[in-house]
């Protein structure tokens, strides 16, 4: 998309937003056919742009039981999943959802008994289900500045596995950002830095959230999730 490459660590939210709106002018002038398709642009942009800073970049949906694909429908019986959209970072097995092993899916319940999906919903006020209401989707789009940080992720009690994770890959921050849909679903994007990020970094990559939101809204109806 663009050559540029941004530091988190010495850019400005100018910066952040400047990459953002490329991102999403380029993917409204080269639309994607599915959110799966949108959301791997979006994680892959991420990865390359942001100067070598992020390990992994994943998006998840949450999403309804029937919207799943059949091999998913299987692997839960919630009403509500948390699903894996998009996957990029340093291990080839990071590259694409399909390789992932334990995050392909969650069903709500069991995501939100898992620290860092539950303090992340928590932070950004993540809203899915009845919660959601339309007409505050559509008055605030523009204005979201929530977003989920964690300065120093080893020996954090949010970040699991740190021992074949956050330890190995020199995991030093993690981040968030998501919204809520007009459907009542949502989705979140979360990155996992290898650099420490301070308080301004982290608004500085929320800058993004009115952009990456807009870009996977399109997909919010019909037959549009799936490769």
């Amino acid at each position: 998309m663009q050559n540029t490459l941004i530091n988190l660590t010495t850019c400005s939210n100018e910066d952040v937003h400047g990459f953002a709106h490329h991102m999403f002018q380029e993917l409204t002038y080269n639309r994607p056919a599915t959110f799966e398709e949108a959301a791997q642009h979006v994680v892959r942009n991420i990865y390359d742009t942001f100067a070598n800073q992020f390990a992994l970049v994943r998006i998840f949906r949450l999403m309804r039981h029937e919207e799943l694909l059949p091999e998913l429908q299987l692997l839960t019986n919630d009403g509500y999943n948390v699903t894996l959209m998009a996957s990029y970072g340093d291990e080839d097995s990071w590259k694409h959802r399909l390789n992932s092993k334990s995050y392909k899916v969650l069903g709500i319940t069991d995501a939100l008994e898992r620290p860092m999906f539950n303090a992340a919903f928590s932070q950004i006020g993540l809203a899915w289900g009845d919660d959601v209401e339309a007409d505050d989707i559509m008055n605030n789009h523009l204005s979201m500045t929530k977003y989920f940080y964690v300065e120093h992720a080893a020996g954090n009690e949010y970040i699991t596995h740190q021992g074949n994770f956050v330890e190995p890959y020199g995991i030093k921050s993690v981040l968030a950002i998501g919204s809520s849909f007009v459907s009542q679903e949502a989705y979140i994007m979360i990155a996992f830095s290898k650099t420490y990020l301070d308080t301004t970094a982290a608004r500085a990559f929320a800058e993004m959230t009115p952009h990456v939101s807009t870009i996977l809204a399109r997909y919010d109806s019909g037959d549009v999730f799936w490769r």
